[in-house]
């Protein structure tokens, strides 16, 4: 049995992700639910794949998720 939880193909995950991002990007994150979707996706790009850590584009997504 493997250890691993959930396996993910890096590529296609990221391109999702990235795809997503951009929408965001265009149409902010305005909902409850938009916003913690937003944040759980953020999470598992910079620190499930790794990607995105040095990115500003990220910060400006993270700012979204924000319960002011």
């Amino acid at each position: 049995m493997s250890a691993q939880i959930v396996s993910f193909d890096v590529e296609k995950a990221s391109r999702y992700i990235e795809r997503v991002f951009k929408g965001y990007l265009m149409d902010p994150a305005d909902t409850d639910f938009q916003k913690g979707y937003l944040a759980a996706l953020l999470d598992l790009y910079t620190e499930g794949l790794g990607k995105g850590l040095d990115d500003d584009r990220i910060t400006i997504l993270q700012r979204q998720t924000r319960h002011d």
